[in-house]
């Protein structure tokens, strides 16, 4: 089993992020087709970037969200078994951690480029959202 800190971060969810490959795919097929060794390594380099930019920010989201839910957490019988549920990290070191790497995941997408950090902040936009607005609107109803 993982220590509890590195299961905060749910590293299962991180293969979700491949997702970013497939604009290198395009690129590899189209305007890339004849690019020069150093051009490619750039772009798998960004791509690199890009999928821990996205792994810090839903790694981040999931230890904010499970430290504002632990208390429910405690009472559900699989999730009881998360870190801050179980009592083996605090809510506060999970926000901290949670904040760290959410604002992280901006200076990353940030060395990228443009376009990437507009994505990055997107989805933080739409995980802040979530986690208020629509969850409070969501318990109303």
């Amino acid at each position: 089993m993982l220590p509890a800190p590195l299961r905060l971060l749910r590293p299962g969810d991180w293969a979700k992020n491949v997702f970013v490959l497939v604009p290198l795919v395009f690129w590899l097929a189209g305007e890339g087709r004849g690019a020069q060794p150093e051009q490619i390594a750039e772009q798998l380099w960004h791509v690199a970037l890009t999928v821990i930019a996205f792994s810090m920010a839903g790694s981040g989201f999931y230890a904010v969200n499970d430290a504002l839910d632990f208390e429910e957490d405690r009472k559900h019988p699989t999730k009881r078994r998360r870190p801050v549920a179980s009592g083996a990290i605090t809510p506060q070191f999970a926000i901290t951690i949670g904040v760290a790497l959410v604002v992280g995941s901006i200076a990353v997408a940030w060395c990228v480029r443009p376009a990437v950090l507009a994505v990055i902040g997107t989805y933080i936009a739409l995980q802040v959202a979530r986690h208020t607005f629509l969850e409070f609107f969501s318990s109303k109803f």
